[in-house]
């Protein structure tokens, strides 16, 4: 990470690297699809493993595709 700091104001660069055990785990949950992109997308929404975890565990029909939605409820 790099960035500066000034009189309370800041900016910085930072490179995001998508987690394979991430992209495994969600696998195994049944969310395919998983690619670096929506890895990001889901990051920055603080989409966890619990969070897709306890959304399985609704028993939700037609839930295993919703990879790109799963960000959406942590809005």
């Amino acid at each position: 990470m790099e960035g500066f700091l000034h009189d309370g104001e800041g900016a910085g660069l930072f490179h995001f690297t998508a987690d394979q055990k991430y992209q495994q785990e969600m696998k195994s949950l049944g969310f395919e699809r998983i690619d670096g992109d929506k890895q990001w997308a889901m990051a920055i929404h603080d989409v966890s493993l619990k969070f897709a975890r306890d959304i399985k565990a609704q028993n939700l029909q037609g839930w295993t595709r919703i990879s790109s939605l799963l960000s959406r409820f942590m809005v």
